[in-house]
């Protein structure tokens, strides 16, 4: 049975079948990008379940992209922010965070604010998905290169 991540807050009391469907929503999406793709309501809870599913994934992977998916997400709490921050800046391998948001250019705005607050060094805003990961293959060519 699949469960439905609602329009609601998950947390600590969520049970397993929740967790493993918060889990699902970071996923390979393809080679070395990872699919980062939020929930409406972040949780510092649903933070932490999402990092450690990223923490699986890239184990073996020596160097990745995050592919991060707002288009449905509403602004995270200040809370939500200081524990992204902490896990971000714990990422060693992470390259590049390409973020698609729709069409809303406030979201744009505070994407971009918050992204910088929480210490990502490489990231992009975009509105569609296909933008972000156009910018994600320019990141991997120039690190290509670099090597």
């Amino acid at each position: 049975m699949t469960i439905e991540i609602e329009d609601r807050p998950y947390g600590p009391m969520s049970g397993p079948e929740e967790v493993a469907a918060l889990k699902s929503r970071v996923y390979l999406f393809k080679d070395d990008i990872i699919m980062w793709d939020e929930i409406p309501i972040t949780t510092v809870f649903s933070v932490k379940k999402f990092v450690e599913k990223l923490n699986e994934i890239t184990k073996d992977i020596s160097n990745f992209y995050i592919l991060v998916d707002l288009t449905k997400n509403s602004r995270p709490s200040a809370k939500v922010r200081a524990v992204l921050k902490a896990e971000y800046e714990k990422l060693a391998n992470f390259k590049h965070a390409a973020v698609f948001t729709g069409s809303n250019f406030m979201l744009n705005i505070a994407s971009k604010f918050i992204l910088s607050f929480v210490g990502l060094h490489s990231f992009s805003v975009h509105k569609t998905m296909e933008e972000a990961l156009a910018e994600i293959e320019k990141h991997k060519k120039k690190d290509s290169m670099a090597v």
